[in-house]
């Protein structure tokens, strides 16, 4: 049975491996752009139901930052229904800021995709605005849909409603 320092370094592998396929699999994405305006310092939740377009504000987020200069050095997307995360766990969560700090050495902003598939993100979510992380997450069960998101995210984030256009 491997150990536990074997099994997280497969986990950081394929961590590596899914990092860099998103990056190039987004900077490829042709992005209808909509009309949406974003506060330099804040943190966002997009919620609404499956395709209105959430992910692809992510992308289109992803996408600007990249024409003003912000590399992907500074930039971690993850989209959490993603195969290869199967089985990932709270406790995993934090894995993602040392894979990035492996690869890049630097505090990335994050693009966490319907994050909802993992149990008890809320906490992982509030550590990182608190600790001062750029943060933008998707999700769509009827949890984040409910007015109850803002409290549980402890009012660290802009909800935003997500229709599809």
């Amino acid at each position: 049975m491997p150990s536990t320092k074997q099994k997280e370094d497969v986990n950081k592998e394929i961590l590596k491996q899914v990092i860099a396929d998103n990056q190039i699999e987004i900077s490829n994405y042709q992005v209808i752009e909509r009309n949406f305006n974003y506060e330099e310092f804040g943190n966002y939740v997009f919620v609404g139901i499956r395709r209105a377009g959430k992910s692809f504000l992510l992308y289109q987020r992803i996408q600007q930052l990249l024409k003003s200069g912000t590399g992907w050095n500074e930039m971690l997307y993850i989209n959490f229904e993603d195969e290869r995360l199967t089985g990932m766990k709270l406790e995993d969560l934090n894995l993602l800021l040392e894979v990035h700090l492996e690869m890049y050495d630097k505090k990335p902003m994050l693009f966490l995709d319907e994050i909802q598939n993992i149990d008890g993100w809320e906490k992982f979510a509030r550590r990182l605005a608190d600790s001062k992380h750029s943060v933008y997450i998707t999700g769509s069960n009827a949890k984040m849909l409910s007015s109850e998101i803002q409290s549980t995210l402890g009012g660290r984030y802009i909800a935003v409603n997500v229709f599809p256009s």
